[in-house]
């Protein structure tokens, strides 16, 4: 009877428990969510923007890269036609705007297309042809109004006054309730406007089956009130760089003649494979990103970004541990103050690499002893842009790479938390050879560590001229502590008695004011009359399932948004195991493009039939898991076919 009463009791505490946690979906209304419904769910990057919020921060970019970088008319260098004509209405006044809501942030996606069946063909590293593409990309402006009718006429005057023949887009302008939607449609520029307006036309009439997953990063975009907000879901990024790649090779090639045109095609088949293959959702930390701006004009800049954990990158910030005890620097001024917490544990040694990273270690490893990196390093050429996306999505696994290639960060012991500080200095004594007071405390967990890395920064000649290093007394049952110092030693930085603070999981970086004085008049007044406000502060949080970072410059005469507790939400895998297979049929055939746009035609045939047998054996054992493979399979290995033909035909020709 006890047993039953306890257990009522239980469960009853944790279902109140329960209802105390809000669902994600009860954090946002329905009106709040409306505007990103009506735009296209299959977008890269969605913008919210107020009208005030985009003028000041178009002004604060223009002062801090100055007129040569963002100044009147370079912005039509800087930004395709499309983003800047959906972007150029902000820029008014609401005298020029009738009918406008200022009210009310304007919405806005950039860069979504079609790209099912280019996905179909590059994700088996097949040869792309003019058919693959989407005849091009589509941005979607929804204007706040009031007055419906008298916004949409003023947008339809602004198009004619505003819209250069030169520029490949079409346009229709639609008005809705409390809204006015431009769609912008080009970005071909051998598609003529006929077939531009059947692209939009198909955009508009049967949308991608695609649905934004509210996620807490998703929620803040609708929901705050920043100035500037950019959200990013990243599993749309992929698609659209490939289309974006896939555009510019096939309007490269249009006047280079067959021959020639048909190898530059097959070898950037090839590179847009392993491109693909980089951008591995099977090791993605994160599902999606947010990053606002909020401008306080002559006070404050605040930018937050914030990101949705998967279930890969929760479990690594898990790993990070708790708050770390490490020593307290004294009370007085400085123009850098440094901390952070975290860990290179076993998950994060164990996180997966992109597979086609894993795949060019191991061929490195066996022809060469040093060349895995080597092959690593030619694969990130190769990547261009698309090996930065790949470190922001997954940057766990760039850091084991950079363990791999046995750089410092994994001979000497690894530090599980440092503080840094570097005192004042001015222009003057550097000019006089004076250098920096600063130092740094490294934390580990044993004091064997701590003493190997000393004694191996001695050994290896890497403590330079003018810094002192030394072990510190370590707190009872607590980490241990090596001391760096340069022209400081800790009695005269550190607190007295040994005093300790709490370092959380992450990263905090405080700039002084007193820097923008070694700047002089270089430093653009905007940022001079923020930082005579107050400091610039970056914080890290690297162990909530949402991560949040924040870079404030100045001190807010308003505070800046809060973000709100975190409600109850599910993680999701953005791994696929039918992406296994592709993964598995995309590098024998990507080895065929490659193969096929060798310039020497006995190499190219011998290449070009081993890759295809090692082709049609991974077909037979990955088409029962992916009913559509064995189709696209058979499409990629046709083309590989018949462009090898083509080529043969090309040389008995010149013979």
């Amino acid at each position: 009877m006890l047993r039953t009463a306890v257990t009522a009791l239980a469960l009853a505490l944790a279902c109140a428990a329960c209802s105390s946690i809000p669902r994600l979906e009860d954090t946002v209304s329905k009106e709040q969510l409306n505007p990103v419904r009506v735009l296209p769910q299959n977008a890269p990057l969605y913008a919210r923007v107020s009208q005030d919020g985009w003028r000041e921060a178009h002004q604060l970019a223009s002062d801090v890269l100055g007129p040569r970088l963002l100044g009147p008319g370079r912005e039509r260098d800087l930004l395709s036609p499309a983003l800047l004509l959906a972007l150029e209405p902000l820029l008014a006044g609401d005298a020029a705007l009738p009918g406008w809501d200022s009210a009310r942030p304007a919405f806005f996606s950039f860069g979504s297309a079609r790209t099912e069946r280019l996905e179909r063909v590059v994700s088996l590293g097949g040869l792309i042809e003019e058919a693959d593409l989407p005849p091009g990309m589509h941005t979607v402006a929804l204007f706040p109004a009031v007055d419906e009718g008298a916004l949409a006429a003023r947008l339809e005057q602004w198009w004619k006054e505003t819209a250069s023949g030169e520029q490949p887009v079409v346009h229709r302008i639609q008005s809705l309730r409390g809204w006015v939607r431009l769609d912008l449609f080009g970005g071909r520029a051998f598609v003529d406007e006929q077939g531009m307006q059947a692209g939009l036309e198909q955009a508009l009439s049967s949308p991608a089956p695609a649905h934004l997953r509210l996620t807490p990063a998703l929620a803040a975009f609708v929901s705050g009130r920043a100035d500037v907000a950019l959200y990013v879901p990243f599993d749309r990024v992929r698609p659209t760089a490939a289309a974006q790649s896939a555009i510019g090779m096939v309007d490269a090639v249009r006047n280079v003649r067959p021959g020639h045109a048909d190898m530059i095609m097959a070898m950037g088949s090839s590179e847009m494979a392993q491109q693909w293959m980089l951008l591995d959702p099977s090791s993605a930390e994160l599902e999606d990103l947010l990053l606002t701006l909020e401008l306080q004009k002559e006070h404050a800049l605040t930018v937050d970004l914030l990101t949705t954990r998967t279930e890969l990158g929760r479990r690594l910030a898990a790993e990070e541990g708790g708050t770390r005890m490490l020593p307290r620097f004294a009370d007085g001024p400085s123009f850098l103050d440094v901390r952070m917490s975290g860990t290179y544990g076993p998950a994060m040694r164990a996180v997966p690499l992109p597979r086609v990273v894993q795949l060019r270690l191991n061929q490195g490893s066996e022809h060469r002893g040093d060349a895995p990196m080597a092959q690593v390093a030619e694969l990130f050429e190769v990547a261009g842009s698309w090996g930065y996306l790949s470190v922001l999505q997954s940057p766990s696994a760039w850091v084991r790479l950079a363990s791999i290639a046995n750089l410092k960060v994994n001979a000497l012991p690894t530090p599980v938390a440092l503080t840094a500080r570097l005192l004042p200095f001015t222009s003057t004594s550097l000019a006089q050879g004076e250098l920096p007071r600063a130092a740094l405390v490294l934390a580990f967990t044993t004091a064997a560590e701590a003493d190997e890395f000393l004694f191996q920064m001695r050994q290896g000649g890497g403590t330079p001229q003018g810094l002192s290093a030394q072990r510190l007394p370590s707190a009872e049952g607590g980490l241990a502590y090596a001391f760096f110092g340069l022209g400081l030693t800790p009695e005269q930085v550190l607190a007295p008695g040994g005093a300790l603070e709490a370092i959380r999981p992450g990263a905090t970086l405080t700039v002084a004011p007193g820097v923008a004085e070694l700047f002089g008049g270089r430093l653009p007044p905007a940022l001079r009359a923020m930082l005579a406000q107050g400091p610039a502060q970056l914080t890290i949080d690297s162990q909530a399932p949402v991560g949040h970072s924040r870079l404030q410059v100045g001190t807010p005469a308003q505070a800046a948004e809060a973000t709100a507790p975190l409600p109850a939400f599910e993680a999701i895998s953005r791994g696929d195991p039918r992406e296994l297979c592709r993964f598995e049929l995309a590098t024998p055939m990507a080895n065929t493009a490659k193969a096929l746009a060798d310039l020497d035609p006995a190499d190219r045939a011998t290449l070009m039939a081993a890759a295809l047998a090692e082709f049609d054996a991974s077909v037979a054992r990955c088409a029962q898991q992916d009913p559509a493979l064995a189709k696209d399979a058979q499409l990629v290995r046709d083309r590989a076919t018949a462009l090898g033909k083509r080529l043969a035909e090309l040389e008995q020709q010149k013979d």
